[in-house]
């Protein structure tokens, strides 16, 4: 739809620049395609601003998205650095114990 505004006002403005240079001066219709020009300069800014309000919507959803999914990640890493200090703190079983297995093999 914009791109078609866009065709149409250059085609008006173009319209207006070659019956101004060739001559024509009927004043009424020179204002009426002027008029045209606003309304569709008014049209294309009016659509602008609706995908600028729809964008910035999308952004702010974007931001409280990421927001969460920072908190949510912030929270399970620190669910994981409790899990390795717990899993730290588990005595090794003794045939897994670096310090028994040495004792077993020296008295052997």
């Amino acid at each position: 739809m914009k791109n078609q505004d866009i065709a149409e006002m250059t085609a008006e403005i173009e319209m207006l620049e070659l019956n101004f240079n060739g001559g024509y001066h009927h004043t009424a219709l020179f204002i009426n395609r002027l008029k045209r020009i606003i309304e569709l300069e008014r049209g294309i800014r009016n659509m602008e601003a609706n995908q600028v309000t729809s964008l910035e919507s999308s952004n702010e959803t974007l931001r409280k998205l990421i927001i969460s999914l920072e908190n949510s990640l912030a929270i399970k890493a620190r669910e994981v650095f409790l899990l390795e200090q717990g899993l730290l703190r588990i005595p090794l079983a003794d045939g897994f114990n670096p310090k028994v297995n040495g004792a077993l093999d020296a008295k052997q």
